[in-house]
């Protein structure tokens, strides 16, 4: 979302009413540019309610908000435009798999023994009560 062109098509979709239009952001705090909150946009919300979207931010790592966000999408009617919609997951990058969580692993790469670890990690949190991440 940090491309110009993204701005743009927001701009445009907003403007001329694509309610049609549905934009999933996988706001995951992380990024190879900034660190988190140096970056421009930290209100994803009020950023597409500005160029006319409606917008909701889930928790993205819980398939039942996930379901829940999907489901309650308006019917698109193009006899009355109306706004896009952008849903905004909030996710941690690496979610449940310890030594990837976060923004310190965004340009890693697994070799044969970390994708053991990674596996063995998923494992571990894949059972545990109240996770609701849908692993």
């Amino acid at each position: 979302m940090q491309e110009g062109s993204n701005w743009e098509a927001v701009m445009y979709a907003g403007s001329h009413r694509l309610s049609n239009l549905v934009c999933i952001v996988d706001f995951n705090q992380s990024t190879s540019s900034f660190k988190y909150g140096d970056n421009i946009v930290l209100n994803w919300i009020q950023a597409f309610e500005a160029f006319g979207w409606d917008a909701c931010m889930i928790d993205g790592s819980n398939m039942e908000e996930v379901v829940s966000a999907l489901d309650s999408l308006p019917r698109v009617d193009f006899d009355s435009p109306a706004k896009p919609t952008a849903i905004i997951t909030k996710t941690l990058k690496g979610q449940n798999v310890d030594f990837m969580q976060g923004p310190d692993w965004h340009y890693g790469s697994l070799d044969d023994r970390l994708l053991n670890d990674a596996l063995k990690s998923i494992d571990r949190h894949r059972f545990v009560e109240g996770n609701n991440s849908g692993l």
